[in-house]
């Protein structure tokens, strides 16, 4: 049974109160209350059952803590969900499913069917001695907590009684493609709090999107690839919007987004996996929403692509980074005409912004080189900005 290590902090999910007039887009304008914090996730590849040829199988345990302000009153209800964005992908079964009274400390293991049965003392099971899933530990839990979304690609839990603050351990047995090496997830949280009517305050939150890495069959718990970046809640958070148009620009691209993870930001880029997602548009808009900078990388594709001139079908990712870009511009100019940085990279012809870009955004930064000296103009627009602030 190969693991994937355990990374401490995935993200958060902020919580606000919001005026009740406004669009909770204008949310960084908001009174911030806490968060959702997620943090560690260890996951196990599992032996498949025959009748899942096909398919890889995982054990994962999760963690969130509520942390809300001590002057704010405790939520009333809240809840927490994650959206795996990948087609194949399905929740098998999660735990804690119902809590109606106090429990104790209990233990678990998987059926041979893939589901949370209680452990027994003298229950040996059909898993081999050492393996994770013979014996699933369950800490005390407190009523009201209910799962739902088990067989689909999302599951939820709901704290209503009363939500205790400090951390929740939770557990999932995911099915996914064969040789999958990571699966997107959109975490999501929603609340209630008592609140005065004549404040006109409305509960807000913000999704949090971010890769979970799945360990290799047989890696005897190397990962596959780099850990996820760890966010500790300050770093910039960067999204780069452009047209993967070949192999030689992808990699220009990279080459950026990793000198830039090396000055301590929080960089997402790398979309094309998402294509076979039903959800792609929602995953891009939750790390749009999330950011703190958005680079636009302009090209002849992005251009083409932004004026719906490609074949159908093709550059889909920028079509939906441009349409949703455009949209938060024209309405909200004064928090993202600050967010969108439009950027050429090294070697590149001039090229045009979209014209629905303009004016808001009318300045390339060109950058000459990956070195500090090739990125002057580019680290002074972002280095001076607080970490997180305007994506709130």
């Amino acid at each position: 049974m190969d693991s994937q290590p355990e990374t401490d902090f995935y993200g958060d999910i902020p919580l606000w109160l919001v005026d009740a007039s406004k669009a909770t887009e204008m949310s960084p304008n908001g009174l911030a209350i806490g968060h959702i914090k997620l943090r560690s996730w260890q996951i196990h590849h599992l032996p498949a059952p025959s009748d899942l040829a096909g398919s890889a199988v995982y054990l994962v345990r999760l963690t969130y803590d509520f942390d809300v302000a001590p002057d704010v009153p405790p939520p009333l209800w809240a809840e927490v969900g994650f959206e795996f964005h990948l087609n194949g992908c399905i929740v098998r079964d999660a735990l804690p499913r119902v809590v109606t009274a106090p429990a104790g400390y209990e233990s678990y293991q998987l059926s041979e069917q893939l589901y949370f049965t209680p452990r027994t003392t003298h229950d040996v099971g059909h898993w081999p001695a050492g393996s994770p899933a013979a014996n699933v530990p369950l800490p005390p839990l407190r009523p009201e907590l209910s799962c739902s979304g088990i067989g689909g690609t999302e599951v939820r839990w709901s704290h209503t009684g009363g939500v205790p603050t400090g951390s929740h351990t939770a557990y999932l047995v995911l099915e996914l493609p064969e040789r999958c090496a990571k699966v997107p997830v959109i975490a999501s949280g929603r609340y209630e709090i008592p609140l005065d009517r004549a404040q006109r305050l409305l509960p807000a939150s913000m999704s949090s999107p971010f890769e979970v890495r799945l360990p290799v069959p047989g890696s005897n718990g190397a990962p596959s690839a780099p850990a996820p970046v760890s966010d500790d809640g300050s770093a910039l958070r960067v999204f780069v919007s452009h047209a993967p148009e070949s192999e030689e620009h992808e990699g220009v691209v990279r080459e950026l987004c990793g000198f830039l993870a090396k000055r301590g930001m929080v960089v997402h880029f790398d979309r094309r996996h998402l294509q076979s997602s039903p959800d792609w548009d929602k995953w891009i808009t939750a790390q749009i929403m999330r950011a703190d900078v958005v680079l636009v990388v302009v090209s002849p594709y992005y251009l083409a692509a932004a004026a719906g001139d490609l074949p159908e079908g093709d550059q889909l990712g920028v079509a939906i980074d441009h349409r949703r870009l455009t949209g938060l511009l024209h309405r909200h100019p004064e928090i993202w005409t600050k967010k969108i940085l439009a950027v050429e990279l090294p070697g590149s012809p001039p090229n045009a912004l979209p014209g629905d870009f303009l004016p808001g955004v009318g300045k390339h930064l060109t950058i000459e080189g990956f070195t500090p000296e090739g990125m002057e103009e580019l680290l002074e627009q972002l280095e001076d900005r607080p970490g997180r602030g305007l994506g709130r």
